[in-house]
């Protein structure tokens, strides 16, 4: 008898959750990130997928064995290509799972506060950054920080990085180790406050004092707690209950769609005003730009939007993370392309192309877009050649670009095929 799907379901995720508690257990908080990197290894052509003997190897290579009908069921669910093979950006993305967006919201933080060269952090900036002295489980007496910055070695250092940078994809892969084997979203901000020295929070609560003392911290210091976590949480499924925050997002999307620079022309508004480059705007700042920009929202609505992706509490709005939820996420095989876009110009590998180069040879072949009559060929060049108009293009710009194109084409293979015409 054929098997159920929901059951095939359940056990998937019964599956999945024997596969993460070992990833964890053998490698800690980098095990995925390690996991990632032996995947990538295996995948030799390139193709974003690896063969069933493969996995096999891989996975007993990091302490995890799996019984022949797991390795089945594993292949079988992720076989994209229906080729036999198992999808490798699927599987670590279902891995990882979704960092919570309160805390993806302090990992951004975090990111956008280390020093950078082209775009990329030096591994031995990170490590001079972090400061474990101040780590939450150092100051309980749980561990030393001489250990935790071992284990931070362990995770980059030459051997892991050779070419001593870090780029945002491996450092958010490695807080996604960190989420994922840590239960509270306090203990988690704490951790990424505390050590990566960025600014407290100012809002808190009179329980402070309580975990104050469990964590061995100064009273003074003011961060947010479970109970006002908890009260934003109520407040963003009270929307999405009445279904106020997709209807807002939709209509925006919707208006954007038929704006000339969209909502690539929303973001550098915001940006304009955003002189940390962190991706933050304090509460009345983001609300005078929205409204300068002529967005379709009242002013209730701009007010709820600020109290949605103001996601710790401390008066400064994730514009960033508003963008993301109109335009949507850009799917791991869809950024996959794109960075093979670029690569085709990067030659000097620095994450830096010419803004001539992509003009010169940039066309609208098969474009979805046009086919479907969303937007006219000479509007795609118009766009395309003022978004790029001279001087040097980084890697998050033309993601950027092609991220906001992206949410217009339902279907991979159709994107795919759009963007090897497109520099054909």
């Amino acid at each position: 008898m054929a098997m159920q799907p929901q059951m095939l379901r359940s056990r998937i995720d019964l599956l999945f959750a024997k596969i993460k508690r070992l990833v964890l257990r053998n490698g800690g908080e980098n095990g995925i990130r390690l996991l990632s990197h032996a995947l990538r290894v295996a995948d030799d052509d390139d193709d974003l997928t690896i063969t069933r003997e493969e996995l096999v190897e891989v996975l007993s290579q990091r302490g995890i064995e799996l019984t022949q009908e797991e390795i089945t069921m594993l292949v079988k669910h992720f076989d994209v290509n229906a080729d036999g093979k198992l999808g490798v950006v699927e599987f670590l993305t279902a891995l990882r799972g979704q960092i919570p967006p309160q805390r993806r919201a302090w990992v951004n933080k975090v990111w956008q506060s280390l020093p950078k060269t082209r775009g990329c952090v030096a591994v031995h900036d990170l490590h001079r950054t972090y400061n474990a002295s101040v780590h939450p489980d150092v100051h309980a007496g749980r561990v030393a920080p001489e250990e935790l910055e071992q284990s931070l070695a362990d995770c980059f250092n030459a051997d892991t990085n050779p070419s001593g940078l870090i780029s945002r994809e491996d450092f958010e892969a490695w807080c996604a180790g960190v989420s994922a084997a840590d239960d509270s979203d306090e203990h988690f901000v704490l951790v990424m406050n505390n050590c990566w020295h960025l600014s407290p929070p100012k809002r808190t609560t009179n329980s402070f004092g309580t975990m104050a003392s469990t964590y061995g911290l100064d009273a003074q210091v003011k961060l947010p707690l479970e109970t006002s976590a908890a009260a934003k949480m109520q407040t963003i499924n009270t929307m999405k209950s009445k279904d106020q925050l997709s209807f807002v997002i939709k209509r925006l999307f919707d208006h954007l769609l038929h704006r000339r620079l969209g909502i690539r022309g929303l973001g550098q508004a915001y940006r304009s005003l955003d002189g940390t480059g962190r991706g933050f705007l304090r509460a009345d700042d983001f609300a005078q730009v929205t409204k300068m920009y002529d967005l379709p929202l009242s002013d209730q609505e701009i007010e709820l939007l600020v109290q949605i992706f103001d996601a710790d509490g401390d008066g400064s709005v994730n514009f960033d993370e508003f963008l993301l939820h109109i335009r949507g996420e850009l799917l791991p095989r869809r950024k996959k392309i794109i960075e093979r876009a670029f690569n085709k110009f990067d030659l000097n590998d620095d994450g830096i192309v010419d803004a001539f180069d992509l003009r010169t040879r940039f066309q609208v072949v098969q474009n979805p877009v046009v086919v479907k009559g969303k937007r006219t060929a000479e509007e795609i060049v118009s766009d395309f050649r003022e978004a790029f108009a001279d001087g040097s293009v980084t890697y998050e710009e033309f993601e950027e670009y092609w991220a906001t194109i992206s949410a217009l084409v339902a279907n991979d293979k159709h994107f795919e095929i759009m963007m090897q015409n497109a520099f054909a």
